[in-house]
């Protein structure tokens, strides 16, 4: 069974919505409305203060282990309010994560750094790891020196389709990644997302690939002049490791970047439930430019 936002568990009914209306705007603010506008306004106000957008959302596809679903919002600014919500998984999940770390995303991104400096220079000088190591130096530099990318707290356009994994996929208990795309037209806004449970750990995540039924509505949706605008998955956190990674590192990795290169996303969204990196297309190539350069830089210690 789907389970929808706590915070404010609505009624819809008269007493419901005076009262509702009374605690978030105040008793003047409601008497403004016109009765036949009351419903309406006050539900979007709950729905902008709890991002809640539970009866905007349709499944466009259900299997066993998940489904494929759509948003039809408008594009107003209470979709770029940070993430509040009293979904019992998702806090969860916080409460996981400041158990194990206190660290920022950024100095993750630094500790990371050192990480994998440290690994590239143990390998043998014309081992082929280096090249791939040297990538992701190069990378984390250029979003810890701020050249690339913005993060920031997650926020309600992130927080909807990261809820709805949550729904099919504990991520304390199986580190898997979900995909969505952003469209927008007209002041409205679209959310296709995936969100598929693959078993367990030890199989290999969703991450960037997108479900036959998202693809097929990706360009359904370009063709009637909704324009693609952004696409978001997550990297979770995985604690207990034997190396010293514990995962929600906001960076692209190479599928990622590949992903981005074959789709020609205007913004990319990283996520770890906590904090996301925005990424603009000019600093996705930056990104995929300095792969050109690693086999060079990977040959000696810096």
């Amino acid at each position: 069974m789907e389970r929808r936002n706590e915070m404010y568990p609505i009624k819809r009914s008269v007493v419901g919505v005076i009262l509702i209306a009374i605690l978030i705007g105040g008793a003047g603010a409601y008497e403004q409305l016109r009765s036949k506008d009351r419903t309406d306004a006050v539900i979007r106000m709950v729905a902008s203060s709890t991002c809640d957008y539970e009866s905007e959302k349709r499944i466009l596809i259900r299997q066993k282990n998940g489904y494929t679903a759509e948003w039809t919002l408008d594009d107003d600014v209470a979709l770029r309010k940070p993430f509040n919500t009293a979904d019992s998984a998702y806090r969860a999940l916080v409460d996981w994560i400041h158990r194990h770390t206190n660290l920022s995303s950024l100095d993750l991104l630094r500790r990371n750094l050192v990480n994998w400096s440290r690994f590239r220079d143990s390998m043998y000088p014309k081992d082929p790891g280096r090249i791939d190591a040297q990538r992701s130096i190069d990378r984390l530099r250029m979003i810890v020196a701020g050249k690339v990318g913005v993060i920031r707290p997650i926020r309600c356009l992130e927080g909807i389709p990261y809820r709805e994994f949550l729904r099919v996929n504990d991520l304390r208990r199986f580190p898997q990644e979900f995909g969505a795309y952003y469209f927008k037209k007209n002041g409205r806004l679209k959310i296709v997302g995936d969100f598929y449970h693959l078993g367990g750990i030890g199989n290999e995540p969703t991450g960037t690939d997108e479900s036959k039924t998202a693809s097929l509505r990706r360009v359904e949706l370009v063709k009637q002049g909704w324009q693609l605008s952004a696409h978001l998955h997550n990297h979770t956190f995985v604690f207990g490791n034997s190396t010293p990674d514990i995962g929600g590192n906001l960076i692209p990795s190479g599928p990622d970047l590949e992903l981005y290169d074959d789709t020609r996303v205007p913004k990319a969204l990283i996520s770890n439930g906590l904090e996301t990196i925005e990424l603009l297309e000019v600093e996705i190539e930056l990104l995929k430019n300095s792969d050109r350069f690693a086999a060079e830089r990977s040959t000696g210690a810096e």
